[in-house]
């Protein structure tokens, strides 16, 4: 690797690879942990303090799976379907 050269490697036309020097590794790594670093102070400083419990977080996200999911009837085919119709 000369001068921070990146090499691409393709597969059938399209980008598969890329080859980067240690130091370019390193700045992206140095890059990604700063973000994080802000992304996790600006949540720190969002956060009002409210906490709920396990059981209610639980309660909360099982209701809403029931009410995105249950169809009125059951469909033909699904679990909670014991007979199937079928028309002649």
């Amino acid at each position: 690797m000369y001068g921070g050269e990146r090499i691409c490697v393709t597969r059938n036309g399209k980008l598969a690879a890329v080859v980067v020097s240690v130091e370019d590794l390193e700045a992206l790594g140095s890059f990604e942990m700063a973000e994080d670093i802000a992304a996790y102070r600006a949540a720190k400083s969002e956060d009002d303090g409210t906490r709920i419990s396990l059981a209610k977080l639980h309660a909360d996200l099982n209701m809403r799976h029931i009410k995105l999911s249950s169809p009125a009837e059951p469909r033909v085919g699904s679990k909670s379907c014991r007979h199937q119709y079928e028309p002649k």
